[in-house]
């Protein structure tokens, strides 16, 4: 099974490094610690044929937060003719106008809440079948 590529945008090192943890098995995972690198990155790998398979995404980071790099992200994907990528976004916020505007207006595919487990995560990518683990 060929791995994953995956973009982890957090703020938080250890978070990235959690999520990271998690998929190593599955994926090869790129780090981004704000929205400003998470849109180069995303932006260098599609034009080098090389997309990312799913992205995580915090909602709340300094310089460029989620919800901006997500609504660029979306952009460039528009641009270029390239179908949407699994957009996780992850954040400490539960409430419920916080996973509407996600999913609908930002047009992320899902949303966890932080802290981030092994559990809620395998199971989400098993939702959306981006992994399926037998």
């Amino acid at each position: 099974m060929e791995k994953l590529r995956v973009l982890v945008v957090e703020d938080s090192v250890s978070s990235q490094k959690t999520i990271q943890d998690i998929l190593s098995p599955y994926a090869d995972c790129d780090r981004a610690l704000d929205g400003i690198s998470a849109v180069g990155k995303f932006r260098d790998a599609l034009l080098s044929n090389k997309p990312y398979d799913l992205v995580f995404m915090d909602i709340t980071m300094p310089q460029m937060n989620g919800k901006t790099a997500l609504s660029i992200i979306r952009g460039i994907e528009d641009q270029k003719g390239a179908k949407q990528t699994p957009v996780i976004m992850t954040t400490a916020v539960g409430d419920a106008m916080s996973k509407i505007e996600a999913l609908h207006e930002l047009k992320a595919t899902s949303y966890l809440i932080k802290p981030v487990t092994k559990d809620a995560l395998m199971k989400e990518l098993s939702k959306l079948k981006i992994l399926v683990i037998e």
